[in-house]
C-alpha cells in the first residue's frame, strides 16, 4: 500500500524541519511527503529521500482551498493519503498504523491520542473523539466521494468528516493493533496554533509572509525523538515490537487515559 504523507506548511521552518525527520523515521517503506507552501518561502525547493517541497506564490483564500490544491498534486498511484501537520509530532509506527486501518476501511481515524499541554511538556493519552486531523488518513476514493474540504480556514477538517459519514465511508480506528502515534502540541511550537485564531484563521496572518525571509537550506531539527518518548511513555523500550506490546497491554494501557 503507498501512502502520500501531505502537509500544508505556513512560515514555519523549523517545525517543518522537526516533520520531516519524524517522517524519515516512518518504519514503512513504501511511503512518500509532499509539502505545500503557497508563499514561495522555499524558492529552490528542499527535497530529499521521499519527500519534496512545492513552493509556489499562488497564496490560496482559505486553508481548506489550499488542502484540496495539494490532494490534486498526488500521484495517482497513491493508495492512501496521510495527514500531517508540521507543528505536531509523529512517531515511527504512524504509517503502520494507518495502513492496518485502510485494510478495514476507508478512513483511518485514531480513538486515542498523545499531546503535549503542561508546561512541564509531560505527554498525556486523550481520547481521540475523531476530531484530530493530524492523526487522520483516508483514501483517495473516499476523498472524492466526501467532496474534499470546504472553503474555511478552521473547521474544514470537521466538514470533511462530516462528508466521510454522508458518503457512507467506513471509518476504522488506527489505534485497533497499534498504539497511539500523534502527538497534538499547543504551548511549545514556538510559533502560531492554527485552532487558536478563532473562524478567520490564515486571515489574521495573512501579512506575515513579508517578514520572514526566503528559506534555502532548512534548519537542523531541534525537537524530541517521539518515538522514543512515546516508547518510555507506555513503557514499551527499544527493540520490542510496538504493535504486539499494544494488543496485549491495551486494556491496562488505556486507562491512563485524562478524564
Amino acid at each position: 500500500m503507498k501512502l502520500v504523507c501531505l502537509c500544508c506548511t505556513y512560515l514555519r521552518p523549523q517545525q517543518l524541519a522537526n516533520m520531516i525527520r519524524d517522517f524519515e523515521l516512518f518504519d514503512y517503506s513504501n511511503k512518500q511527503l509532499l509539502i505545500y507552501d503557497d508563499v514561495g518561502q522555499y524558492p529552490s525547493e528542499p527535497s530529499g529521500d521521499n519527500w519534496a517541497i512545492i513552493s509556489e506564490k499562488n497564496k490560496h483564500p482559505t486553508l481548506g482551498e489550499k488542502r484540496n490544491a495539494l490532494a490534486s498534486m498526488a500521484p495517482s498511484d497513491a493508495d492512501g493519503f496521510v495527514v500531517m501537520d508540521d507543528d505536531d509530532g509523529y512517531c515511527s509506527w504512524t504509517l503502520q498504523a494507518h495502513a492496518d486501518a485502510l485494510q478495514r476501511g476507508d478512513v483511518s481515524n485514531p480513538s486515542h491520542i498523545l499531546s503535549e499541554h503542561r508546561r512541564d511538556r509531560s505527554i498525556l493519552l486523550e481520547r481521540g473523539k475523531g476530531i484530530f486531523h493530524g492523526a487522520w488518513a483516508y483514501t483517495p476514493e473516499a476523498f472524492k466521494k466526501a467532496g474534499g474540504y470546504s472553503a474555511k480556514d478552521t473547521g474544514e477538517d470537521r466538514d470533511l468528516m462530516k462528508g466521510f459519514r454522508r458518503a457512507g465511508c467506513e471509518i476504522a480506528n488506527s489505534c485497533e493493533n497499534f498504539p497511539p502515534y500523534y502527538i497534538y502540541r499547543w504551548a511549545h511550537t514556538g510559533s502560531y496554533h492554527i485552532s487558536g485564531l478563532s473562524e478567520k484563521g490564515r486571515e489574521l496572518l495573512k501579512d506575515d509572509w513579508k517578514k520572514h525571509p526566503e528559506v534555502g537550506t532548512l534548519p537542523d531539527p531541534k525537537e524530541k525523538n517521539w518515538t522514543l518518548a512515546v516508547r518510555e511513555f507506555f513503557g514499551c523500550m527499544s527493540g520490542k515490537n510496538v504493535s504486539k506490546y499494544w494488543v496485549k497491554h491495551k486494556a491496562d494501557l488505556l486507562k491512563r487515559t485524562e478524564p
